[in-house]
C-alpha cells in the first residue's frame, strides 16, 4: 500500500504528472514561528513540490509533534498523506489501492468498515473487492435485498469508518 499519489502540474516536465510523497518534511523557522511542509516527488522526474502543513505556527502550539517533524517521523508523514483536508486543493487524488479483510462467514451476517487510516473509495468498489464479486453481481445482490446499506446511495459514496453493511442470506443464490 502507498499514499495517495497527487497529479499537478510539474514544472519541469510541463505537464500533469503523479507526485508520491517522500515521507520526509521540511521545517522552517522564521521570527519564533515555524512553517511545515510534507516533500512531495514527481514521479517523472523527481521534481519536488511542498504540501503546506503548518503555516506561522508557534513550536509550544504543536508540542511534541514538532520533534516528529524534525525527525521525519514515517507514521505521521502517512497521516498526513491521508489527510483528506489538506491534500484536498493540492492536485487531484489518486484513489489508493486497498486490501479488504473479511473473516469467513456464511450469511446472514454485518460487515462494519474499519481503516487503518481514512482514504476515499467508493463503498461498493469496497463491498466488490471484500466479498470478491463483479459490480453487476453486488447490484444484483443489493437489488434483492441481499445487500442492505443504512442509505441505498450510500454504494455510490465514499466508505466511511463505522459505517454497516447488511449481508442477508439467500438460498436461491449461492456463494455468499
Amino acid at each position: 500500500m502507498h499514499t495517495p499519489r497527487l497529479t499537478r502540474q510539474c514544472s519541469r516536465c510541463g505537464r500533469a504528472r503523479p507526485f508520491a510523497s517522500s515521507d520526509r518534511f521540511r521545517v522552517n523557522a522564521q521570527a519564533r514561528r515555524l512553517d511545515v511542509w510534507l516533500i512531495y516527488r514527481c514521479e517523472t522526474c523527481e521534481s519536488t513540490f511542498n504540501l503546506t502543513v503548518h503555516t506561522r505556527v508557534s513550536p509550544a502550539s504543536l508540542g511534541a509533534t514538532v520533534e516528529r517533524y524534525h525527525q521525519n517521523d514515517p507514521e505521521l508523514a502517512w497521516d498526513v498523506a491521508f489527510d483528506a483536508r489538506l491534500i484536498g486543493g493540492a492536485g487531484s487524488v489518486e484513489e489508493v489501492p486497498f486490501r479488504v479483510e473479511i473473516p469467513p462467514a456464511k450469511a446472514p451476517f454485518a460487515v462494519r468498515l474499519g481503516f487503518e487510516r481514512p482514504f476515499r473509495a467508493r463503498l461498493d468498489r469496497v463491498l466488490m473487492a471484500g466479498l470478491g464479486m463483479s459490480h453487476s453481481r453486488l447490484a444484483a445482490l443489493v437489488e434483492s435485498g441481499r445487500i442492505v446499506t443504512a442509505d441505498r446511495r450510500a454504494l455510490r459514496r465514499s466508505a466511511a469508518p463505522g459505517q454497516v453493511v447488511y449481508i442477508a442470506d439467500d438460498p436461491t443464490m449461492p456463494g455468499l
